[in-house]
């Protein structure tokens, strides 16, 4: 009984949701992967000049 009454509410609540449409999940998308592809390449190219850096002191 309780498992039937919990299913009803639920269904009722995802009636209330304001689903996005595609347009605006494909936007959402684009932002989250060039963020995503950004702050990679920030974190590649800062890696790189850090084991360098700490190459050349260890090389002195």
């Amino acid at each position: 009984m309780k498992l039937n009454a919990f299913i009803q509410e639920c269904r009722e609540e995802l009636k209330k949701v304001q689903w996005p449409n595609r347009q605006e999940v494909v936007q959402s998308t684009f932002v989250v992967l060039g963020t995503v592809l950004f702050f990679s390449t920030f974190l590649f190219l800062s890696d790189m000049a850090f084991v360098r850096l700490l190459t050349g002191f260890w090389n002195l």
